[in-house]
Formats: structure tokens, C-alpha cells, sequence
């Protein structure tokens, strides 16, 4: 029993500092959590619009927009404009949109016939990490869009032969 009692004396010392040790890593810990997440509120109340030149008459790439607003994987609200190229520049310069995007004419129709023409994302030379995330957001639902409608045009052909 006296080893018992040495051993817990002994242990005793060095109680007090592993707690505070303990302590200070659990506070620190929650001290980054509280940042990361207040980030995370902060960028899903941001609010940003970006325009689009080209898309007046085709169903397609309105439909394609309306997906495209639907799905926000950023976290933050992404508002849609359909204007000219003119009232695009200016807005940018501006600063009322973050950043525009000009579909080519017949953009829909060459994608069908299997001809993916670019599409040109224009935006300033300040703007940088959520237009950049919106950039990439563009680009990989507009890609989804074309290639599975030219799957479907394919398909119905084979099916149709």
C-alpha cells in the first residue's frame, strides 16, 4: 500500500500542469473552430452577380443558368444577368457585377452538332477567390450540361437508327 501512495503522491506534481497544458490546447482548438465557422457564415451571406452576354433567345443555355443558380456549392447567393456587351463592361467597371460570361452565337447549336466553341469568363484583374470559385462553377456545369445533352442527342440518333 505504501507504493500505492508514493506512486499517487508522485503523480500529484504533475497533475496541475498537464491540466493547464490540457486546458490551453482544448481552448486553442475551440478558438480555431469559432474562426473557421464564422468564415464559412460569413461567405454564405455574400451575395454576388455576374452577367451574361449571348444567352437572349436559347432555351437551352436558360435552362442551363437556372441549374447553374440552383446548384451554389460555394456557400454564397449567385445572381444571374442576362445583358448586352456594352451594359456587361460598363457594369463591371462599374462594380456592380463581379464578372461576365459571353457565349458565342450558336453556341447550343455547334455544341449538338458536336463542336464545343469556347466561352470567354471576363472579369477584373482585383477580383480573386470567390469569382474564381464561381469561375469553376461555370465551367463544370456548363461542361455537365453539353455533355450530357450530346450523350442524349447521340443516343436518340442510335436509338433512332
Amino acid at each position: 500500500m505504501r507504493y500505492f501512495s508514493l506512486q499517487c503522491t508522485r503523480f500529484s506534481r504533475f497533475l496541475p500542469g498537464a491540466f493547464l497544458v490540457a486546458l490551453v490546447l482544448l481552448g486553442s482548438l475551440l478558438t480555431v473552430y469559432g474562426i473557421m465557422t464564422g468564415q464559412n457564415e460569413m461567405k454564405a451571406n455574400q451575395t454576388v452577380s455576374i452577367g451574361m452576354v449571348g444567352v437572349a433567345e436559347d432555351n437551352f443555355l436558360k435552362m442551363g443558368v437556372a441549374a447553374l443558380e440552383s446548384f451554389d456549392s460555394a456557400g454564397a447567393t449567385l445572381t444571374m444577368q442576362e445583358m448586352t456587351m456594352d451594359e456587361a463592361t460598363r457594369a463591371l467597371t462599374r462594380g456592380d457585377i463581379a464578372a461576365f460570361v459571353v457565349f458565342p452565337e450558336n453556341f447550343v447549336d455547334e455544341a449538338m452538332y458536336g463542336h464545343i466553341l469556347p466561352i470567354k469568363f471576363v472579369t477584373t484583374t482585383g477580383a480573386a477567390g470567390l469569382v474564381s470559385i464561381f469561375k469553376d462553377e461555370v465551367t463544370d456545369v456548363i461542361a455537365s450540361l453539353l455533355l450530357c445533352s450530346q450523350r442524349g442527342v447521340f443516343g436518340m440518333a442510335n436509338l433512332l437508327e
